[in-house]
């Protein structure tokens, strides 16, 4: 696709870039009409998946630690919080996602998605890039206390408490 191994003076100067349209999309046969569809860009369905990944993964562990925090009202409140900022700000870049413009050959985009649908440019999509980002590493930093927290208020509870949420911690490990 783009010519790694081979020396530029090897490649014809027509196909120094690949052709985006064949590339980025894939074909699916419905076996019902017979004929091969457009349906999805490869593009979009990897941004789709991957603007998902890390808030799924922070949605379980403020979930792990909202079963081991419930005695807690602070915690739990804060918890809750987190977890209600964490799947806004991860549905609100994923539906913008959907309408990212697909690249073209020679550094430019479409100008439409979706059967004439306007879409976003490639600066718009830098910004939802940055953004989501940014709201990942200070969800991190929100979620980072939070056992720390749970360790100290409980030092004082009993050995099968203490047991029960060091199992919890240790269950996560796996």
């Amino acid at each position: 696709m783009w010519h790694y191994g081979i020396h530029i003076w090897d490649v014809d100067h027509d196909h120094l870039e690949p052709n985006f349209d064949e590339y980025h999309r894939v074909q699916v046969v419905d076996e019902s009409v017979g004929n091969a569809a457009d349906n999805l860009q490869v593009l979009i369905a990897f941004n789709l998946m991957h603007t998902l990944i890390l808030p799924l993964v922070r949605s379980s562990i403020i979930l792990l630690l909202l079963r081991v925090a419930w005695v807690i009202y602070s915690v739990r409140i804060a918890l809750y919080v987190i977890l209600a900022f964490n799947i806004g700000a991860c549905l609100g870049p994923w539906v913008a996602m959907i309408f990212m413009c697909p690249p073209r050959t020679n550094n430019t985009y479409a100008p439409t998605v979706y059967n004439g649908l306007s879409c976003l440019d490639p600066w718009q999509a830098a910004i939802i890039y940055v953004f989501v980002v940014t709201v990942n590493m200070f969800t991190d930093l929100l979620v980072f206390p939070i056992p720390c927290v749970l360790v100290w208020r409980l030092r004082n509870t009993s050995l099968r408490s203490r047991l029960a949420i060091m199992s919890s911690f240790a269950l996560s490990l796996g």
